[in-house]
């Protein structure tokens, strides 16, 4: 049966096999990139193409199969994503370019797909007495994104960069510890923006939520 990895690719992964020219072992890593790759943008279609039997057919496989019930697998598969998002974001060359509207979207880019897959999702399980939540939000004690190191941050700041975000700045910004500083609280400072505004309808929808749950309380 097929698999993403083949026996060797998961062989050589794991260490237990090696490859005598470098030439070699990189062609080894670039079909392990590809064929990961194009299993990730499948998803899309077996999300909205592939039957319902089938789906549940696997998962019950899944929840029979594994010790945890297809818990530990799943969970490799979030941690998989969330490495690869965090990838993106802790290149200092990110922060060191300025915050833009794209730096927003790129540190919010695992919890947008994880809020906006779980709203998918809920869509198609319909309740007559429930409509797909517009916004879903995710409660957590940890930001769902990682930042650079500050010195990596300061070691990519080049001087034009420097100087202009001191030319822009409406105060006395200072010297590369200070810009690092300010471009990572900029950041900070928007992504907070973007999760508060979200927060905000969501508490709104579920105070409409429990404001319905008294009135239906009230009639019965």
């Amino acid at each position: 049966m097929d698999r993403i990895l083949t026996e060797t690719e998961r062989e050589f992964l794991r260490g237990e096999k090696e490859y005598a020219g470098n030439k070699t072992e990189s062609n080894k890593r670039r079909n392990i990139r590809e064929r990961v790759f194009q299993s990730l943008t499948d998803f899309e279609l077996l999300a909205n193409e592939l039957p319902e039997d089938d789906r549940r057919k696997i998962f019950e496989r899944l929840s029979k199969e594994s010790e945890s019930h297809g818990a530990d697998e799943a969970a490799s598969v979030i941690e998989f994503l969330y490495k690869g998002f965090s990838d993106l974001t802790t290149d200092p060359n990110h922060i060191a370019a300025g915050p833009k509207e794209t730096s927003v979207e790129r540190f919010l880019a695992f919890r947008n797909a994880l809020t906006t897959g779980v709203a998918r999702g809920k869509s198609e399980f319909e309740n007559p007495q429930e409509e797909p939540p517009d916004i879903v939000t995710v409660a957590s004690n940890a930001y769902l994104f990682e930042f650079p190191d500050d010195e990596d941050i300061r070691a990519e700041l080049e001087t034009d960069q420097w100087r202009e975000i001191n030319k822009q700045s409406p105060g006395d910004i200072g010297d590369h510890d200070d810009v690092a500083f300010f471009l990572q609280a900029m950041i900070q400072r928007q992504i907070h923006e973007r999760i508060s505004a979200r927060h905000e309808t969501a508490n709104k929808n579920l105070k409409d939520y429990k404001d319905f749950e008294g009135d239906v309380a009230d009639m019965s």
